[in-house]
């Protein structure tokens, strides 16, 4: 329904977007021959004038002032829609602070599965503070509408930029790679895994920074509950690793490895990695189709990223770079012109499980001495040979090529973590790093008057 000028005025002032005297001021202080004779007129004169948006007009125009409040923040533009929901630019009304909002739809708040859902995305980005992810600001419910707020990023994403200008260069390509390796590195670390990595999910910033987004599909490593069910298949089936699309709810970390190799494709080639018409059939290329050749495609390619990107997106878990450190740290020796071996890729690899394991022994040790426990090494590889064993009592759980045992006075406290695959002369290189860092963390755990025995065989 039509509004008129004074309507539509008024719901400029009932929005909060002007005060009444402020609309007045601009108004009278028109040319006479500029001034609006309609809602139309006077909508495209704010626009110009910098005051309202063209989102903003729109609503204004349709009589919904108060659709342009969201609790404490005002509506600036709808960033995109979906079924699943929306997202705004918004500001906030006190401090004037740009952010983005998503706000779940009503058809998906009906259903309690994709409500909790976005509650896991609401706390994944709660979780997580690196300078690669959009950092989450608030979250919850307000007048029955499920929110997410979070910084505003001034950029787009590398899917709109990859079809808008092409392939990226090589050296962009690979850090931004880089970035999300970095960010992803960390939200694994933190136990968070976000298995649904794709060009649409990464911001490029105008600076040249990355950031990682939508949470919505993560699942937490030290969770069993699943939000999935037996049948379902969530993700991008374009970036989706083969175990994954075979069972959801048990992917690992590495299906995001997987997922990042297949964005490393489209942004050097402007192409999905595996191309057919129909789902099921590229959901069985993905698990069953020969690895394209990525140098075939780039001419340009320095040698070893070939390498990299095959591991990337190798078909069985066990074959690819195991953690994103690995990735991370391949991207990096590339784009610093060190073009690291394959040898070298796998032990930057194994030591970064290594510190992973000593800071969660010494984690665990400190939180445990307290109630009177000691932690215990011991190997359970035979090619790492005699290492060292530190002996207390307690039940043993196997972590990589050691086992470590942290045990209570009454509870027992079990982490496992993704192990890689290692040949002999790899764990033989680094046995010694092993012994030093071994040491310290049980030096460390056990200071402050604590016994420490240290067995060398």
């Amino acid at each position: 329904m039509a509004i008129s000028m004074e309507q539509f005025g008024k719901g400029v002032v009932a929005s909060g977007l002007l005060t009444a005297d402020q609309l007045k001021t601009w108004f009278t202080a028109l040319p006479a021959a500029d001034r609006p004779r309609d809602p139309e007129q006077f909508a495209a004169q704010l626009i110009k004038s910098g005051k309202i948006t063209g989102y903003q007009s729109k609503v204004l125009l349709q009589g919904k002032p108060a659709a342009l409040t969201f609790g404490n923040y005002l509506l600036e533009a709808q960033l995109g829609v979906g079924a699943s929901g929306a997202v705004f630019r918004a500001k906030h009304k006190q401090s004037g602070r740009t952010v983005a909002i998503k706000v779940l739809s009503a058809t998906m708040a009906a259903d309690p599965t994709a409500v909790k859902r976005f509650q896991r995305e609401v706390e994944a980005a709660g979780r997580l503070t690196h300078p690669n992810i959009v950092r989450s600001i608030d979250g919850g419910e307000l007048n029955g509408q499920h929110y997410l707020v979070m910084e505003y990023v001034d950029g787009a994403d590398l899917a709109s930029i990859v079809k808008t200008k092409g392939p990226l260069p090589v050296a962009q390509a690979l850090d931004c790679l880089r970035q999300a390796a970095s960010a992803l590195a960390y939200a694994h670390e933190q136990g968070v895994i976000h298995r649904d990595i794709k060009p649409g999910n990464l911001l490029l910033e105008k600076s040249g920074t990355v950031r990682l987004l939508d949470m919505g599909l993560v699942r937490f490593e030290d969770s069993g509950e699943g939000l999935t069910g037996t049948q379902q298949v969530m993700g991008t089936i374009d970036y989706m690793s083969p175990e994954q699309a075979a069972d959801t709810r048990h992917a690992d970390a590495r299906c995001d490895i997987y997922s990042l190799g297949c964005t490393l494709w489209f942004l050097l080639t402007g192409k999905k990695i595996y191309d057919a018409k129909g789902v099921v059939e590229r959901v069985m290329m993905h698990r069953t189709a020969p690895i394209p050749s990525l140098a075939a495609e780039r001419k340009d390619l320095p040698p070893r990223v070939e390498e990299v990107f095959r591991k990337m997106v190798a078909k069985k878990p066990d074959d690819r770079l195991q953690t994103m450190r690995a990735v991370e740290s391949a991207l990096a020796g590339i784009l610093n012109g060190q073009e690291p071996s394959s040898d070298e890729v796998t032990e930057a690899e194994d030591e970064a499980v290594e510190l992973a394991e000593v800071e969660e022994l010494g984690e665990q040790s400190f939180s445990n001495l307290s109630t009177g426990a000691l932690a215990t090494v011991i190997p359970t590889s035979d090619a790492v040979g005699q290492f060292a064993n530190l002996a207390v009592s307690g039940a043993v759980s196997p972590v990589g090529d050691f086992a470590i045992n942290v045990a209570g006075p009454t509870t027992t406290a079990r982490k496992t973590a993704v192990g890689v695959k290692k040949t002999t002369s790899t764990k033989a290189k680094s046995l010694d790093k092993r012994l030093l860092y071994g040491g310290i963390a049980a030096v460390v755990a056990l200071g402050g008057g604590a016994v420490l025995w240290l067995l060398l065989k």
